[in-house]
């Protein structure tokens, strides 16, 4: 474990692990800050409560946080997957191998997706989130939001309503490694978040803009408090964000506005023995 847990707020831990290595993501998507795989650990009066995993190969030095925050003999309770992509759910299985009285709380696509990809066991415990909508843990509580395709059609975000924190999956996040973890302690990387964070908006989120639209509208609906109180917002890559939380989230809401194209229509088209190529040009 290279370097400790870190607070985000009192009672919330970053537990999760840089990649500093990688540069490319996804088959096509360029890289140079490397990333982080963000989990972050709760513990309240009813749990503990993990949110995310990581890519499989980075398990054990998840696990070590965790232990480093809970000791040796404590246990996780429930485990948050706000999506199922192997980089958020590829250490579940071990996670669980360790943890396995823990119940998993995701939508039904996430639920149905980690038991093909995430290799739950069958008598593993499960929780929709949609059916249940909160979650009672004493001196905290936990709203769940659902918002299929930002970016998968498994997607949603958790509030940690008592703590005022956001745990928004892959929004507002972007490919950028860095132990100090947080933006408030990364301002000397300005020029590098900026970049990191537009490259991962138009390679992730630029496909899905009217469901950006709609994720922002929900959480200024459905969280209970304003933005502007927010404490942090806890995405899965890159920096965990506790200063100008207000400006990212208006500089999404600004990337997905609808583009009106004038005058030109790109028509794309492929051709092995020329008959697409003179419909295309036709049409």
């Amino acid at each position: 474990m290279p370097f400790l847990p870190l607070e985000v707020v009192p009672k919330l831990h970053w537990v999760g692990v840089m990649d500093y290595d990688l540069r490319v993501f996804d088959i096509i998507m360029t890289t140079p800050f490397g990333t982080s795989y963000n989990s972050f650990l709760l513990q309240t009066a009813k749990g503990n409560v993990l949110f995310e995993t990581c890519k499989e190969n980075f398990a054990a030095e998840c696990l070590e946080r965790i232990e480093h925050v809970i000791g040796k003999e404590g246990k996780i309770d429930y485990i948050v997957l706000n999506h199922t992509e192997p980089d958020h759910s590829g250490s579940l299985v071990h996670i669980l191998a360790k943890y396995p009285e823990a119940t998993v709380i995701a939508t039904p696509a996430a639920l149905n997706n980690v038991k093909y990809i995430g290799h739950i066991k069958e008598d593993t415990k499960t929780l929709s989130a949609p059916k249940i909508k909160t979650l009672d843990l004493g001196d905290i509580h936990l709203k769940f939001i659902i918002q299929p395709f930002l970016h998968w059609p498994d997607t949603m975000m958790t509030v940690i309503e008592e703590l005022k924190v956001l745990v928004t999956c892959d929004v507002f996040g972007g490919h950028c490694a860095d132990d100090r973890v947080f933006n408030d302690k990364m301002m000397d990387r300005i020029a590098d978040m900026d970049e990191a964070y537009k490259h991962y908006f138009d390679c992730i989120f630029g496909p899905f803009k009217p469901y950006v639209l709609k994720g922002i509208n929900l959480i200024e609906t459905q969280m209970g408090f304003p933005v502007e109180e927010l404490k942090a917002v806890c995405c899965s890559h890159g920096p965990v964000l506790r200063t100008n939380i207000k400006e990212n989230i208006e500089r999404y809401r600004q990337w997905a506005q609808p583009q009106v194209l004038k005058n030109k229509v790109v028509i794309a088209y492929g051709s092995a023995y020329g008959y697409t190529k003179h419909m295309a040009e036709k049409i």
